[in-house]
């Protein structure tokens, strides 16, 4: 064994002959290598040249604005647990996974994640040079401050996350636009669906549906106007239009008892042209007089709510009454 000097400091040299075995254990595993005539170096240089190779070997560069946004970012906060450790200072990882909470998509960032980190300090304003930014996530810390101005001019920024800090001041005017913004983006969605489901709807309902609803004299129907049973002598009332169903159809269709109560039993009436509806028949003996029944019932059509079955329609026969539910 010898010593030598080199570019990289001193280093030992150990030549290994022909045919010699070096064995290593590691834990539970065993390697062997076998070398010819050649020497194997330690060294503390060779232990900086190998981490040189890594860093050439690195993934995506990320941008120069972005790692100066970065280093300001990082500047800003205080980190007592020691969770940015591994933002280094020559930029190399940021974008290949080495840097916590950092998600680049072609050398730009796109999300900062970094929530339950115990961080403080503030938030730069030099986090509008994060052009491509989509999502920040900064919750659960102890950042004080103000939200900077900056942060709601990012182009692409569609998540921000920075509740459970201790942020003062008002929202950026700019931040607020975007949220604006947002909002009737989502209302205009929420709109457009719900004229969908209501073509779909009158679609499936088919023409039989609009010819008894405009009638004999072409003018739609009423909440008061009401179809007379031909075989009962019980009356229809239809709340809201059209005339989908007849007394008839109501009192011949199939029923399916889905549940019963001191006021009555509920059950599913299939008509024949497959409608369904929810119809609940009242007992005689608790329900009041027609015209009390009738005033009540009146005043329930009218209610509408999403969460609520709306009433549609009610029979008053000589010896029942029905209430008819559906959507």
């Amino acid at each position: 064994m010898g010593v030598k000097s080199g570019l990289f400091g001193s280093y030992y040299t150990c030549p290994f002959q022909e045919n010699q075995v070096s064995e290593v254990y590691s834990g539970r595993k065993r390697a062997k290598w076998k070398i010819q005539n050649e020497p194997f170096w330690f060294s503390g240089g060779f232990a900086f040249w190998a981490q040189f190779r890594v860093v050439l070997w690195d993934g995506v560069i990320v941008t120069e604005a972005d790692f100066q946004a970065l280093q300001a970012f990082k500047h800003e906060l205080v980190d007592p647990k020691g969770f940015l450790r591994s933002w280094n200072d020559s930029g190399y990882g940021a974008c290949s996974g080495g840097w916590v909470g950092i998600k680049c998509a072609q050398g730009q960032v796109i999300v900062i994640q970094l929530p339950w980190r115990g961080l403080g300090g503030r938030i730069t304003e030099k986090i509008g040079q994060f052009q491509a930014l989509r999502k920040l996530s900064l919750h659960d810390n102890f950042i004080a401050g103000s939200i900077p101005t900056s942060l709601g001019f990012l182009p692409n920024l569609r998540g921000v996350q920075l509740f459970n800090n201790r942020l003062s001041g008002s929202i950026p005017v700019s931040l607020g636009a975007l949220l604006i913004v947002l909002l009737i983006i989502c209302c205009i969605l929420i709109c457009c669906l719900i004229r969908k489901r209501k073509a779909a709807k009158e679609a499936k309902a088919g023409p039989a549906a609009s010819k008894a609803a405009t009638g004999e004299k072409g003018v739609p129907p009423t909440a008061s106007e009401v179809e007379a049973s031909g075989e009962t002598g019980g009356k229809l009332v239809h709340f809201d239009g059209p005339l989908v169903f007849s007394a008839d159809d109501l009192l011949c269709a199939t029923a399916e008892i889905m549940g019963k109560s001191t006021y009555g039993t509920v059950y599913k009436a299939t008509m024949e042209d497959g409608i369904q509806v929810a119809v609940k028949r009242l007992r005689e003996k608790i329900t009041k007089g027609q015209r009390e029944f009738e005033i009540e019932v009146n005043a329930l059509g009218k209610i509408r709510h999403p969460n609520l079955l709306a009433l549609r329609a009610y029979y008053l026969g000589p010896k029942e009454k029905r209430t008819v539910y559906y959507a």
